[in-house]
């Protein structure tokens, strides 16, 4: 019976594995795995664990759907609120796109010159985005001074009318295992970085592209109703495709699925809504099947996120330097916020996950509660005035009285959200499995306490000193933002002297400090079988720091020693039971001993920096200079890079293991640095742009294996390489002012609107202009080299070299190659493995037309083994066709082994070969013929998403022909209960009994989908059952007569 279900499971796995449809019944061996063994993985390079906890699988078409949550172990900074699922705790469930805008508005805004938005000032009103300006980075001079001074001549000049955005937004996903960025190249091609093959569809202007929110509405004080559209049209639907041709739609110009920004506070120049977020709507295979349907709903309150802020963007002559109120002699009141603002942050619709469903009759329901925990006051941060903190829409003593068409008008000012409460897993609407969720409240947040499934499963967490954390706005910071348990003698004052000093005494004021840090973070899991991880945390530490000094041959960002800590925190420990990993950021055994770090502060937040200031208006051309300008902010300059999130980088980590130790040495800051850009319009100072580099770094260079005498015993090098070079322009670029007045005589929302506030001495001022490039190759894979000590000194090296292809898409890698040298002293002699595409078969011939059109390039249709006199030794070969058999999809219609693998299919010297007859309409085989020539027939049940019935010997329109194939399938999908099981069981039992049958060879399945298989009657008619306990785990197979044939234990392992 065993040998059955791997067989049958075998012939599955090579099809699924080459892309076609079908779910397998499940394999004993497979089923032994399904335990609660837990390794969590670390990225030592930024000292993050990754905290996982599995909640469901949903899979269809070999393409699963992990539902999930995760743990963000870098801290609790005080100002995150809590999600959906708790402090720091994300739901995975789909996948999103989320956006940064970079430049002066989000990318797609475009309108047409000549026309101003109503309720606007002409230059608002004529303001782009990036997709609209990029011809003028097309160019050859795109970065020389007479480019950059027509680019910011036509941004300042008032015939311009809009300020040119130069920078592409970053574009972020995470989907179905796959994570990276795209953005919009000066080309006016979607550029993707990404270890994934993707590529990302054009969008169509005229249907892609949404109005977000129709119509904003308030109610006057007066109870008079007040609306306004303020309308800008954003891109409404992303279409993603990956190497097997799967497409991911995002948005599909439902706003229900997006979280849109209706306003910043005072960040930029943006007063239009905006979609930031777009959550994953659908997933289509190649051949047009929707294997995922998502749905989401908006909640019935706006959301905004708040921060202290006390920005200044200043200019100043020389003599006010020292001025007590202010940089031009003006006292900041909340009606000049253009030089000061105190509270900062955005306001947004949000979007909750509702349901998905799988073709298969698979669905997962997501159910919330309401909760008012997020809370903001003033008696946390002296700069915060409930009053007085407004955007330029709206002050926040009016966002009670904001509503629109989804969102209704609550008249309060409660700052009320979703946390999810349930979800339920049901099959064609039977319940499977439900998971609920219970919090901790800590006012103002909210910890994830309990996931209890189906009632007696139960995972706790406890935290560290939850309780103990600040308000939301409080100034008991470090200068990253996390608990320090002191407050900050913040100023909204614009004295040169304050800043100064704030900047250069910044670690005393504003460090961190333990075990304050450590407060709100995850201290333990306990998990459903009794068993515990406890995680021991501590703050970063560093020795070296990146500064501002640089290199003036070739603008390199110079390094520094410097000693400190801080910058969130780092994984030490990871405790189960008796078996404990242990993590040191030394360099080696003599700095762990001297407790030296190996990290690098990556990003340390500056507060205050002197620089020039441009006054561009009226001639951009011949600007006047300020030389004592200067820009200052309480919450840090943000200098932090696009792509790389930790504050601080470590070089080498060592981990400790009930065996020995493991040391990590990773490419860092040392080999691959930042760089100044250095023909930039204005002189380099402290807030210029870099050209980011983060994508060379944190690649493992080697790794050492110790045993607990230290002694060496295995080591490992790894080099990488670039495949191509691939970069992308972009210009920073500022205004000094914000120049527009939004808060007077005449609300912004009703008509009226924005004018001119000129800062005095400066009406239109600039001090960075800075062309350069953003980087998005990726880093691949060039050789392994590996050495094994023994004792009395022998060893043995070897080496692996990879090649890589990129067809369509230069952003491709595909695995061309890998040759093995068991001598690494002797490259003459290797083995190596090819691997071929369609792409290399031409593209003029079907199937190979075919897969390319579908993006189905990254399946490997053959894989040749040579031997060391490089002569082909075995070939592997997945053969796809489009035709009657296949329902006219693009499908594998043979998989085949060939001894000498010379030719692609006409190959006579096949050893194994499998031919898949027939499909029905969606891919599913059923039908497929052995070497031998004997057919199989496949009978799918359960929805047609499961097995349940293969026939040895008989064709497909043969068994069609003697039994009613739909009775069957019609009666698997009412099995819902043991007695309707049982009733199946008789009708498959009957199959085998038909006279039309009696030599060949049939077995059956039967199911609890979303679960597992739950009998297998073989040929012989011999039946065993398989039984699960109450977490829906398989706890022991019996025979008819209830005796134990295997039976399961479940611990707990790490």
């Amino acid at each position: 019976m065993k040998k059955i279900i791997l067989l049958f499971g075998y012939t599955f796995s090579c099809l699924l594995n080459a892309q076609a449809g079908a779910d397998i019944p499940l394999d004993r061996d497979n089923i032994k795995t399904l335990n609660y063994e837990k390794e969590f993985g670390v990225d030592l390079y930024s000292g993050a664990v990754n905290i996982n906890i599995p909640l469901q699988q949903l899979k269809h078409d070999n393409l699963p759907l992990d539902i999930s949550l995760s743990y963000d172990a870098t801290g609790v900074l005080v100002n995150k609120v809590s999600g959906v699922v708790g402090q720091n705790w994300n739901l995975n469930a789909g996948g999103a796109i989320t956006r940064k805008i970079k430049g002066m508005t989000f990318d797609e805004l475009k309108y047409t010159a000549g026309t101003v938005q109503p309720g606007l000032g002409t230059v608002l009103g004529w303001q782009k985005g990036f997709f609209d300006v990029k011809g003028y980075l097309n160019r050859n001079n795109w970065d020389s001074s007479q480019n950059l001074n027509e680019m910011m001549d036509i941004a300042s000049s008032p015939s311009g009318k809009w300020k040119m955005d130069t920078e592409p937004d970053i574009f972020y996903f995470d989907f179905f295992g796959k994570s990276g960025f795209f953005f919009m190249g000066h080309d006016g091609k979607w550029k993707v970085s990404s270890k994934d093959n993707l590529t990302v569809v054009d969008y169509n202007e005229n249907t892609d592209l949404i109005i977000p929110v129709n119509e904003i509405k308030r109610m006057g004080w007066a109870g008079n109703l007040l609306s306004s559209g303020y309308n800008r049209k954003s891109i409404g639907r992303f279409v993603l495709i990956d190497d097997k041709g799967f497409k991911y739609v995002f948005g599909d110009n439902d706003v229900k699925s997006m979280d849109i920004n209706l306003g910043n506070y005072y960040d930029n120049d943006i007063i239009w809504s905006y979609v930031m977020k777009w959550n994953l709507k659908k997933v289509i295979d190649p051949n047009s099947k929707i294997l995922y349907n998502f749905e989401y709903k908006t909640g019935e309150y706006f959301l905004r996120n708040l921060y202290t802020e006390a920005n200044f963007e200043i200019s100043s002559s020389i003599e006010h330097e020292n001025s007590t109120v202010g940089f031009s002699e003006v006292v900041p009141t909340d009606s000049n916020f253009w030089k000061m603002y105190r509270g900062s942050g955005y306001f947004y619709k949000p979007s909750y996950l509702k349901k998905i469903t799988l073709f298969n009759g698979e669905t997962a329901e997501f159910n919330y509660i309401e909760t008012d925990a997020i809370k903001y006051t003033t008696s946390n941060n002296y700069l915060f005035d409930s009053y007085n903190t407004f955007n330029r829409f709206w002050s926040n003593a009016e966002l009670g009285r904001i509503f629109t068409d989804e969102i209704p008008l609550t008249n309060q000012y409660k700052h009320k959200h979703y946390l999810l409460d349930e979800i339920k897993f049901s099959f064609i609407n039977t319940l499977i499995n439900k998971i609920k969720f219970q919090y901790w409240d800590a006012t103002p947040r909210v910890f994830l306490g309990q996931i209890v499934k189906n009632s007696d499963e139960k995972y706790s967490f406890s935290y560290n000193n939850p309780y103990d954390l600040p308000g939301y706005m409080s100034e008991k910071t470090d200068m990253w933002g996390y608990y320090n348990g002191y407050p900050t003698s913040v100023s909204y004052s614009g004295n040169y002297k304050f800043w100064e000093n704030f900047e250069a005494n910044k670690y005393s004021a504003r460090g961190s400090t333990f075990p304050k840090i450590l407060y709100g973070s995850l201290q333990q899991i306990t998990w459903p079988t009794g068993g515990s991880t406890n995680f021991v945390f501590e703050a970063h530490s560093f020795s070296q720091r990146v500064t501002n000094t640089y290199n003036t041959f070739n603008g390199a960002l110079l390094m520094e020693p410097f000693r400190n800590g801080g910058g969130g925190l780092r994984i030490k420990k990871i405790i189960n039971g008796e078996k404990e990993r242990e993590f040191f950021y030394n360099n080696s055994f003599d700095e762990m001993d001297q407790n030296i770090s190996s990290g690098i502060l990556m990003y340390e937040p500056l507060f205050f920096a002197r620089h020039n200031v441009y006054k561009v208006s009226p001639d951009s051309y011949n600007p006047s200079v300020y030389n004592s300008g200067g820009t200052s902010s309480a919450n840090g300059i943000k200098q932090k890079s696009d792509f790389f999130t930790s504050n601080v980088a470590y070089s080498t980590v060592f981990e400790k293991n009930n065996n020995g130790y493991i040391k990590h040495t990773f490419y860092d800051y040392n080999d691959f640095p930042d760089y100044y850009v250095q023909n930039g319009l204005r002189p380099i100072n402290r807030i210029s742009k870099k050209n980011d580099f983060s994508f060379e770094r944190g690649m493992l260079k080697n790794k050492i294996y110790f045993d607990s005498n230290l002694n060496n015993i295995l080591e490992k090098n790894y080099t990488y390489k670039v495949i191509t070079n691939l970069t992308s322009r972009a210009v920073d670029y500022n205004f000094f002012t914000a120049n527009w007045q939004s808060y007077g005589t005449s609300h912004p929302i009703d008509p009226g609107g924005f004018w001119y506030i000129p800062q005095p001495g400066c009406g239109n001022c600039n001090s960075r202009m800075d062309p350069y490039l953003i980087y998005y190759s990726d880093k691949v894979l060039d050789s392994e080299f590996t050495t094994e000590y023994f004792k009395g000194g022998r060893k043995i090296e070897s080496l692996k070299k990879y090649y890589y292809q990129s067809p369509i898409d230069l952003s491709y890698s595909l695995i061309d190659k890998i040759e093995e040298y068991p001598n690494k002293n002797d490259l003459s002699k290797f083995k190596t493995i090819k691997f071929q595409y369609a792409v290399d078969f031409g593209t003029s011939d079907s199937p190979f037309t075919d897969l390319q059109e579908k993006n189905m390039i990254g399946i490997p249709l053959s894989v040749t083994k040579y031997n060391e006199e490089q002569q082909p030794i075995a070939r592997t070969e997945t053969i796809y066709g489009k035709n009657s058999a296949t329902n006219n999809l693009v499908l594998p219609i043979s998989i085949q082994n060939i001894k000498t693998g010379y030719n692609y299919v006409t190959d006579e010297t096949a050893i194994s070969k499998v031919t898949y007859d027939l499909y029905d309409a969606h891919g599913r085989v059923l039908q497929y013929t052995d070497q031998s020539g004997i057919p199989t027939t496949i009978i799918w049940g359960y929805n047609k998403s499961q097995p349940i019935a293969k026939i040895v010997g008989a064709t497909y329109n043969y068994v069609n022909a003697n039994i009613n194939i739909e009775s069957l399938q019609d009666t698997s999908d009412t099995d819902i209960d043991m007695a309707s099981e049982n009733l199946f069981i008789g009708l498959l039992d009957d199959l085998r009994k038909t006279a039309a049958f009696k030599d060949h060879q049939i077995t059956t399945y039967t199911y609890d989908p979303l679960i597992g298989v739950t009998s297998v009657t073989g040929p012989d008619g011999l039946r065993e059952y398989y039984k699960y306990n109450a977490q829906n785990k398989l706890e022991k197979v019996v025979d008819v007569d209830g005796n134990p044939v295997e039976e399961y234990k479940y611990h707990f392992k790490n």
